[in-house]
């Protein structure tokens, strides 16, 4: 995903990421936020990979987190900002939330197609 969400001089991201741009670490990471979104908690990347591996990851590195959401800033899909001098805050951005409902309709698209399709 490196090359989408380029920043202009201002600042402002002038390609936002599509769900397909996404790979399935970056997916899992915005369902991850978005879960932890809802404790109304400080966001920290730290608490991002905890959840993570609570799901199945096993040990996620820094190396693979931080670059993940870097990427999900560019994108537009997430939005850093200063916690305190050594933490970032992360929040899903209004794109981010749109890129998450148009994942759950395609799965639910995809899971309702399948019901009773391989049955009858």
């Amino acid at each position: 995903m490196s090359t989408l969400g380029e920043h202009s001089d201002s600042g402002v991201v002038e390609e936002q990421a599509q769900i397909e741009d996404l790979t399935a670490f970056q997916r899992d990471a915005i369902v991850a936020i978005a879960e932890l979104e809802e404790t109304n908690t400080p966001l920290r990347g730290m608490r991002v990979i905890e959840h993570l591996e609570k799901q199945g990851y096993g040990d996620v590195t820094h190396g693979r987190m931080y670059p993940a959401l870097d990427d999900l800033v560019t994108g537009g899909v997430v939005r850093k900002e200063s916690f305190d001098r050594r933490s970032n805050e992360y929040r899903l951005t209004d794109h981010g939330w749109s890129l998450l409902r148009e994942r759950a309709e395609r799965l639910a698209d995809t899971v309702d197609g399948s019901v009773g399709g391989a049955d009858e």
